[in-house]
């Protein structure tokens, strides 16, 4: 009996000295809290994955079975709860909560990034193969019920059309095994299949429509000469074997006399056109003619055809600017007959007179052939030989590289060639129309009259990234030019209220309006220091895109100080930053997606500069209230871009 009442009266002493020991020595004051804690949360992982028991929190080593909907798999059927203890970057302990997942062979393997369902049937990556006439692919397939009843199908995906008649296809095969190819053949080229891999009677694992490739096409039908306006014609192909690009001419030129070579000219027009008159046709000389069609696969069948002129001292129709009105107005011309130009309003020819001016000239051979020509009529009366293709002109122009937009200014180069255009010109800028909240623009509207027959217009102090229209006229209504430019970008004003949501831990702000140039996205710097010392900790850079206007600072520090900037981003950069900061305290431990190292921050104590003043500065939140932040595993200067939003 004395020696019971011995041990009773030591421990007796013992406990006082204990308890003064663990308020004296905060790590054991901590391990023993983080004992206390060693508990899981429910997991944020693929909402479509089931849990089963589910629930919102889970005991350690306690096990869950993991299953998927139809046609998905988990990649584990079994997770468990595996936090531990481990000290953090300042050696206190800090409880760490994880998760394993039982492998095929039944290990239990820790678990380093999201749980997804995945696709229980899968075409491996670059394995599909398209040619003109088959379709292939590679598959594997991981759900064991569905392995051993699929079935493959391909087939037509549509009706042919009566210009493309397509064969029906139809092919069915049974899969077997977890892998294998299946392989659709003897396919019509630029023509759309549907491939499917099912389970009957109706589970559909993958379907997909795919076009085989192109080839290059049938010759064109019908190519023919039109004499009374020597074009050549052809039919259009249809996109039965290919989309029809375009068609390749070759047009050989030879003596009629004796078949010598004369001259040779390659043209290629795009699909649309379907016709062509070949230029400088010399009477006396044989023509031969191939059309092609072209495809992606390359040039098709060619068709031919040969044809002779006989007209001497003519000229035909000139293929001119379209908007050219020639009076007369007829296919063809005789010798030195005089041809009268004009243009529609505010354009003019380059010449108002023109006249056909055909010659016998030896050819490189030195044999006479004859040379369609045409002469113009310049300002000082003389007749000159017209080099190229004559198109109307605008009257006023603006000298091309000399527009210039700046982010306040419009400025603009111009000359003008129009006599009576010249003398009554007026130049007006103005706001292109009403501006509406939050962009306010200020209503701009400047004339001025232009004198001469070129200068500079500049349209007054204007505000950025604004649509303005500017427009030259000659009173009371004829436009000579008229244009909708937009000033170029500048730096945005800072964001709006931006504070801290204590409840959640994320940082938001307000969006901010495209008013200086489209918001681009949003700059995030956050600077942890020691709330001790103030020593630096660590820096982070993140950028969200537009659409985000809060953000969750991962790897929080309890006892640490954040300095936290936000700015808005354009073309024309960063503009100035909103300033938050707050402190962070740790008194419970609870979960953050995506880390296996967590805590809670309960309590916060907030300064604000510049934006954020909505009532939210120095408040503290209440401690009922757990945020999930996870804690810093390192120290020292990260950065990070997310171009995506990361938070509901």
């Amino acid at each position: 009996m004395a020696l019971p009442g011995l041990a009773l009266g030591f421990l007796l002493v013992l406990s006082p000295l204990l308890g003064t020991q663990e308020q004296r020595d905060p790590a054991a004051r901590a391990r023993r809290g983080a004992r206390d804690a060693e508990t899981c949360q429910r997991p944020l992982w693929d909402p479509r994955l089931r849990l089963t028991p589910d629930q919102e929190e889970y005991s350690q080593n306690e096990e869950v079975t993991l299953s998927c909907p139809k046609i998905f798999q988990a990649p584990f059927t079994h997770v468990r709860c595996a936090g531990e203890v481990q000290p953090n970057i300042h050696g206190k302990p800090t409880y760490i909560e994880g998760w394993l997942g039982k492998g095929t062979g039944g290990a239990w393997i820790r678990i380093r990034s999201k749980v997804e369902c995945m696709e229980a049937f899968q075409v491996m990556p670059g394995t599909l193969e398209v040619s003109t006439t088959s379709i292939k692919l590679n598959w594997t397939c991981s759900l064991p019920d569905a392995c051993q009843r699929m079935q493959a199908t391909c087939r037509l995906a549509g009706p042919s059309s009566p210009s493309c008649e397509a064969e029906e296809v139809t092919a069915k095969e049974i899969l077997h095994g977890q892998n294998g190819t299946f392989t659709c053949d003897h396919l019509q080229p630029f023509t759309f299949y549907s491939i499917t891999i099912s389970v009957p009677p109706s589970t559909i694992l993958f379907s997909r429509l795919l076009r085989t490739k192109a080839t290059v096409p049938e010759k064109p039908e019908r190519l023919w000469l039109d004499a009374s306006t020597g074009t050549l014609r052809w039919q259009a192909l249809p996109s039965c074997k290919g989309e029809i690009l375009g068609y390749q001419l070759n047009v050989t030129a030879r003596s009629a006399q004796d078949g010598s070579f004369l001259e040779f000219q390659k043209v290629t027009v795009n699909s649309s056109v379907t016709q062509y008159t070949p230029p400088r046709q010399m009477p006396g000389s044989k023509y031969t003619v191939t059309v092609q069609g072209l495809t992606a696969a390359g040039a098709g069948d060619a068709s031919y055809l040969e044809f002779q002129p006989s007209v001497l001292g003519t000229c035909q129709k000139p293929w001119w600017d379209p908007r050219l009105r020639l009076a007369p107005d007829q296919e063809e011309y005789h010798r030195n007959e005089e041809v009268m130009l004009s243009c529609p309003e505010g354009f003019q020819p380059p010449f108002t007179h023109v006249r056909c001016a055909g010659e016998v000239q030896p050819n490189i051979h030195g044999k006479p052939v004859y040379i369609e020509e045409w002469l113009g009529k310049d300002p000082g009366g003389a007749w000159i030989h017209i080099r190229s293709k004559v198109e109307c002109m605008e009257a006023f122009q603006v000298m091309p590289g000399t527009l210039e937009v700046s982010t306040t200014s419009i400025k603009l180069n111009w000359t003008c060639s129009l006599p009576d255009a010249c003398q009554r010109m007026q130049a007006t800028c103005r706001l292109a129309g009403p501006s509406s909240p939050p962009c306010e623009a200020e209503e701009v509207t400047a004339q001025e009259m232009l004198h001469g027959h070129k200068g500079t217009f500049t349209c007054p102090p204007l505000q950025p990234f604004t649509v303005y229209s500017v427009t030259i006229s000659v009173p009371p209504s004829t436009i000579l030019f008229t244009r909708l430019l937009r000033t170029k970008a500048t730096v945005p004003e800072k964001p709006e209220r931006l504070w801290l949501d204590a409840s959640t831990g994320t940082l938001q702000w307000q969006a901010l309006p495209s008013c200086k140039g489209e918001i681009l996205g949003y700059q995030l710097n956050v600077t942890a220091r020691s709330a001790q010392d103030g020593s630096f900790l660590e820096f982070q850079q993140v950028t969200v895109n537009s659409s985000v206007t809060q953000y969750t600072p991962p790897r929080q520090m309890p006892g640490s100080k954040y300095t936290v900037t936000v700015q808005g981003l354009t073309a024309a950069g960063a503009g100035d930053a909103s300033y938050l900061e707050f402190q962070a305290y740790v008194s419970e431990l609870q979960p953050y997606e995506n880390s296996d190292h967590y805590c809670v921050i309960k309590e916060r104590f907030l300064a604000e500069e510049d934006a954020g003043r909505g009532g939210r500065a120095g408040e503290r939140p209440s401690l009922s209230l757990p945020l999930p932040l996870p804690i810093l595993e390192s120290s020292g200067i990260r950065q990070s871009s997310e171009g995506e939003e990361k938070m509901g």
